[in-house]
């Protein structure tokens, strides 16, 4: 049986307040993954939403599958695959 981690949590209680939620600490696993993605060009959604929240506060969020889509229009022209 697989135990769960609460160490990436970090924070008092939950719900008494909306400033006492918990706040994600990222593990060595999901930085290491963000790592290889950005060395492999892929793009990291969850950098993304910290981007837009940040810098574009009034604007709306694309979901993760948009993302995504708009990713692959823009690093491929938005054709089909070819192979030549």
């Amino acid at each position: 049986m697989r135990r769960r981690s609460v160490s990436r949590y970090v924070g008092t209680s939950v719900g008494d307040s909306a400033t006492d939620l918990p706040t994600y600490r990222p593990t060595v696993w999901s930085q290491l993954r963000t790592a290889l993605k950005q060395i492999v060009g892929m793009p990291d959604y969850s950098r993304y939403l910290a981007h837009a929240r940040e810098q574009h506060p009034g604007c709306p969020l694309l979901s993760e599958r948009e993302y995504y889509e708009q990713y692959l229009s823009i690093r491929y022209g938005g054709g089909g695959s070819r192979c030549c």
